[in-house]
């Protein structure tokens, strides 16, 4: 369609054979580092609850959820409902598990979105619960993968 374009005038280059055709199977992503949750965790450790604790800890999560997903979504924009808890439903987790693991992340998002990122109103216990609550949610996943893995 840019070809036309050029034959007008109108562009010099089509941008579309510069960037080539689109994949057609999914690429690998290795996102998930190690690192981000262990320095939300040190920080946790050291009773340092500040913004960057939870910086670290929602991008741990963020990069754990893409790790399981393979995409690069960020958190908010995961697919929940479409992919991820169909996948526990798969895996045999019970219905009320994965209603619980609904409501945790969307609420995680939510408090990380109006607390965090926009206000930065937050005291350590918020801090200390949203460390636990995101912690419990990979320790499961990561569960979860392990024994998937060894059957």
């Amino acid at each position: 369609a840019m070809d036309r374009e050029i034959v007008l005038g109108i562009t010099t280059t089509n941008p579309s054979k510069i960037i080539g055709n689109v994949k057609k199977q999914k690429s690998k992503i290795e996102f998930w580092t190690k690192e981000e949750f262990e320095k939300a965790i040190q920080s946790y450790d050291n009773s340092i609850y500040n913004r960057y604790t939870l910086d670290s800890i929602r991008l741990a999560f963020e990069f754990f959820m893409q790790d399981i997903l393979k995409n690069s979504k960020s958190l908010e924009n995961q697919p929940i409902e479409g992919e991820l808890l169909p996948l526990l439903r798969k895996k045999g987790i019970p219905k009320e598990i994965i209603n619980l693991v609904r409501l945790i992340i969307k609420g995680l998002i939510s408090y990380q979105n109006e607390n965090v990122k926009h206000s930065q109103t937050f005291t350590d216990l918020e801090v200390e619960f949203v460390i636990e609550q995101t912690s419990i949610l990979m320790k499961l996943f990561a569960k979860i993968e392990k024994i998937e893995n060894e059957s």
